[in-house]
């Protein structure tokens, strides 16, 4: 009541007469104790075929890579914080977390999202080169604590064959644009791909997440690895933590929208286990599967490089 009364600027009085009905709460008033008590007006009705959705970019544009690298780190940290979390993964491309394994890369994707999808004016005559990096220095620190706290929760992912298609094709399109300052960083960026998946396969054999390759000692969340081969799917993820659920779905990538509904929630856990019933695994409960799958995107990675016509360094 108290604290009704100070949000409202109300006496009491007034505001026991609005929590019993006789006078109708306005939409001011509700807007006023939405933002205090962090409410959606889909918190007051019924169970609908309507979900609320925040969309960072509608109100606060990306202007710089800490723009997007900020929300998605409160957000881990705040994760930290809670017990018996666990994360659910769809994946048409590489997650970003996995990118944060190899800094060049994680560095590419920045760059080319900032160049095309976020139009940032001081990306627009620059070419790409590697020894930007060294002036990203904040961002590449943070990142590295993302990985940290990603790695430490426990997840359930579901790849598919072609999920470095997506990157290998930038990096094709950069090159043949011309819009790298040194032509053979798209080879090298090509060969840590292949770093990559060594990583995401070393980690796949174990079930287990962890920094650098071969540091199982280092082993912090569970990793549950399956290939789907039947659906097509863009990259979601739902956070379950007991006594709520997150959505963060993308659109217009790698911008994502987020819900907190627990209908969507609940719905989009169902299909995870759908999906689950539906696909290979591909970490240490198949051996074959493994096997099998990451051969296959070693040859992907072999084929596109030998596409790439510069000289390797």
């Amino acid at each position: 009541m108290t604290k009704i009364s100070e949000v409202l600027n109300l006496s009491s009085g007034a505001v026991y007469k609005r929590l019993n009905g006789t006078t109708v709460l306005s939409m001011a008033e509700f807007l006023e104790l939405s933002k205090a008590f962090h409410l959606l007006l889909e918190d007051f009705l019924p169970h609908q075929d309507r979900v609320t959705f925040q969309f960072r970019p509608l109100v606060q544009p990306i202007r710089s890579y800490m723009d997007f690298i900020e929300p998605i780190y409160h957000d881990l940290m705040q994760l930290l914080q809670l017990e018996n979390v666990h994360i659910y993964c769809s994946a048409s491309e590489i997650p970003f977390f996995y990118y944060l394994q190899v800094p060049e890369l994680a560095f590419f994707k920045l760059y080319a999202w900032g160049r095309s999808v976020w139009e940032l004016p001081q990306l627009q005559n620059t070419s790409f080169s590697l020894s930007m990096m060294s002036s990203y220095g904040p961002e590449l620190n943070l990142m590295t604590e993302m990985l940290d706290a990603y790695n430490q929760i426990d997840s359930t992912e579901i790849w598919h064959l072609n999920i470095i298609d997506n990157t290998v094709g930038q990096i094709k399109y950069y090159l043949d644009c011309g819009w790298f300052a040194d032509p053979n960083e798209a080879f090298l960026l090509c060969k840590k791909i292949d770093t990559l998946f060594l990583q995401v396969k070393s980690m796949a054999s174990v079930g287990k997440k962890f920094r650098t390759i071969g540091h199982i000692e280092n082993a912090q969340g569970n990793l549950s690895l399956y290939n789907n081969q039947m659906f097509h799917t863009n990259n979601a993820f739902l956070v379950d933590y007991g006594k709520g659920k997150v959505l963060y779905n993308t659109l217009e990538n790698p911008n994502f929208l987020k819900s907190m509904n627990l209908d969507i929630g609940g719905y989009m856990e169902n299909w995870f286990n759908k999906m689950v019933k539906r696909t290979q695994a591909i970490d240490n409960t198949d051996e074959k599967q493994h096997t099998l799958y990451f051969k296959a995107i070693f040859q992907k990675i072999e084929m596109y490089k030998s596409q790439m016509k510069i000289v390797p360094v």
